[in-house]
């Protein structure tokens, strides 16, 4: 008897055992504890599709990262000022966005595959890399340029040249839920990227050669719902910092293929998301199409080495709602837009230093209101391929979420530029099945 009283009871466990003792004093009395319940056991993957762990495997290092504090809204008060406040909210109003939970874990130290790390000492030792007058990166070949940046454009450097690997393919599935907590819409498909500079972990590298200048290729392709199969979307970045992006859009329905606009970088992607195509990961755009500004440092509570799994609450609004989080120096940084017809009057960034990550992000509109959160969970899988696990796109003004969950992940896996030709990628995703 004793020995069983020693166990260890889950929370879960706890809240349906008290749920139906108290169910004996009266049919009202346990409302509260059954509510509870009923949120926890929510948590967990929804979507119409299977889950998948990456394809490597998971990290141990950062699936099994202990846990010393888990933060609720019995405890959200200790943290305030360590993350955006909405998440203070998130934790103290589990009625109005769901269960939601931070697990802070041990400090981990992220370490960088070999190549990647000697590139970044490389950079450290020279102190060669450098910002010009007017923000452009000099003398960058690879690894994170700056060591200790002190000014916003140096960190968002740093953030733009972060470790994410050689290429990779993130499947993933979108939810887009309403005020009503309703999904609207459920969408597959699968985000393709390849390097051409700052190659470290695969060959050829540091460049891979090509005639064009370029950066990189970046695709995404619907294969669900049914009448967004076969659409891709397809962009060409260059090295050359002034030039803009080639962007190009093909349509199944048309059977054509149709360029798009600098412009329409800043314009909602479609189907249904709260965001544009400069919002991916925080930040997706051309540095020098922005001014930055450092605003400081603070010590925050980060996501960028979390758990593998996708998790959420099924009919609430929020990603990974009880996910691991680090303790970093994180740097904060305002991003201003120099076109004055940006949706956004600016954006607050939060950075991870050690991962050179974006978790949290907060989109002001024209007016300098809050209008949107993005909430970026990464992490790597057992060979060190990156990939961002959970993404939560929320627009606070008008209780809206299009959120992004990755499964099946790969990185490092030698794509190649023929991988993104028309042919190739429409044979990945036809339009008919």
């Amino acid at each position: 008897m004793e020995e069983k009283l020693s166990k260890k009871v889950s929370r879960r466990t706890f809240l349906k055992g008290a749920a139906a003792g108290m169910a004996l004093l009266g049919p009202g009395v346990p409302y509260i504890v059954k509510r509870a319940v009923a949120a926890e056991e929510k948590i967990g993957w929804h979507a119409p599709w299977p889950y998948e762990l990456p394809k490597a495997g998971v990290n141990p290092k950062y699936e099994n990262a202990k846990i010393v504090k888990r933060y609720d809204k019995t405890n959200a008060n200790e943290i305030k000022g360590m993350v955006p406040d909405i998440m203070i909210e998130w934790l103290t109003t589990p009625d109005k966005w769901g269960p939601f939970y931070m697990n802070e874990t041990e400090p981990i130290k992220f370490e960088p595959p070999p190549g990647f790390a000697a590139a970044t000492e490389k950079n450290f030792s020279t102190g060669k890399c450098k910002v010009r007058e007017d923000g452009a990166l000099l003398n960058w070949e690879a690894g994170t340029p700056f060591k200790d940046p002190k000014t916003g454009w140096e960190v968002i450097w740093n953030a733009e040249k972060r470790y994410h690997g050689d290429d990779w393919q993130h499947p993933y599935v979108g939810v887009i839920t309403d005020k009503n907590h309703k999904v609207q819409h459920w969408i597959k498909g699968a985000w393709r990227r390849i390097y051409f500079a700052g190659r470290t972990e695969t060959d050829p590298k540091p460049i891979y050669p090509n005639s064009e200048g370029l950066e990189l290729f970046d695709s995404f392709g619907y294969s669900d719902p049914y009448d967004m199969r076969g659409l891709i979307p397809l962009y060409h970045r260059y090295l050359a910092q002034l030039k803009p992006d080639d962007q190009w859009m093909y349509i199944p329905s048309m059977r054509r293929t149709r360029r798009m606009s600098t412009a329409q970088r800043y314009d909602a992607i479609g189907l249904g998301f709260d965001m544009c195509w400069d919002d991916f990961q925080n930040f997706a755009g051309k540095v020098m199409q922005y001014n930055w500004k450092l605003i400081g440092r603070r010590e925050t509570l980060v996501p960028t080495l979390c758990k593998a799994k996708c998790e959420w609450a099924a009919g609430f609004h929020l990603a990974a709602p009880n996910d691991n989080y680090n303790r970093v120096n994180a740097y904060v940084i305002e991003c201003i837009p120099k076109d004055p017809n940006h949706i956004y009057s600016k954006k607050i960034l939060w950075i991870d230093p050690e991962t050179w990550f974006i978790p949290y992000g907060e989109y002001f509109d024209q007016k300098g209101k809050l209008w949107r959160v993005w909430h970026n969970h990464s992490t790597y899988d057992s060979k060190m391929g990156y990939f961002p696990a959970d993404m939560a796109i929320l627009d606070v003004q008008r209780m809206h979420s299009s959120n992004c969950y990755v499964f099946g992940s790969t990185g490092n896996t030698n794509l190649t530029p023929e991988m993104f030709s028309w042919e190739y990628l429409k044979k990945i995703y036809p339009s008919e099945k």
